[in-house]
């Protein structure tokens, strides 16, 4: 297993995040399609909470395009704060 973390801090949105993780991948496009070619997976997985119980996120068309370029899995996970929970739990 390979992996790579952010350097991004958390405060940067979610969509910023893929973007930098979309261009990590583009520069590396020949490493990816030869491990891709031996059966390696690529998965990205991101979680998100935000304090106010919403969190808007938008995929442009030009990053979920970029997106396309790689097979990979997106898991997504937004944690929100349900109404009326004052401790988030």
């Amino acid at each position: 297993m390979w992996s790579l973390q952010s350097r991004l801090g958390d405060e940067i949105r979610v969509e910023d995040q893929i973007e930098w993780l979309v261009s990590f991948v583009e520069e590396r496009s020949d490493a990816f399609g030869d491990m891709i070619s031996r059966g390696a997976h690529v998965r990205i997985q991101a979680a998100v909470s935000d304090e106010s119980g919403q969190y808007p996120m938008t995929f442009d068309e030009e990053l979920l395009r970029r997106m396309t370029c790689v097979p990979l899995v997106l898991w997504l996970t937004a944690w929100m704060k349900p109404d009326g929970d004052k401790d988030g739990v």
